[in-house]
């Protein structure tokens, strides 16, 4: 597994507390096992379980596999996870997180919002990215 024990250039840019606790939230609530994310990624279960306790560090890229697969296992992780994390932000790096967005994430979090606040306005066969 691509995860680190100690301190990394990636916890410097992330607080990665929130993006695990938005990622285990989603894991509990679905209840998807380290088993089933282990199969999909090929990160360790052990790897897991230390990054879910808080034992272990991981990089942006793993973060977004473990991700991946949440939306593979459970289609719409993904716009749960942006709403978590968003919740959590203050205003300032929420903005920063906002600029640092593609086009693809940008139209997933406006859809995310879309529905929360008019489900009716959001079209059924629409894909989420």
């Amino acid at each position: 597994m691509k995860c680190e024990s100690k301190s990394s250039p990636v916890e410097e840019k992330l607080d990665l507390s929130i993006h695990r606790k938005a990622l285990l939230k989603i894991k509990n609530k679905y209840k998807i096992s380290n088993v089933s994310i282990s199969r999909l990624t090929g990160i360790s279960e052990n790897h897991l379980s230390q990054f879910f306790r808080g034992n272990r560090n991981a990089t942006d890229a793993v973060l977004d596999e473990i991700l991946n697969a949440l939306e593979n296992i459970s289609p719409g992780s993904r716009e749960e996870y942006g709403l978590e994390i968003a919740q959590s932000q203050s205003p300032q790096s929420l903005q920063k997180w906002i600029e640092g967005m593609s086009n693809e994430e940008m139209y997933s979090l406006l859809v995310a919002i879309s529905q929360r606040y008019r489900p009716e306005m959001v079209p059924k066969n629409r894909n989420i990215i």
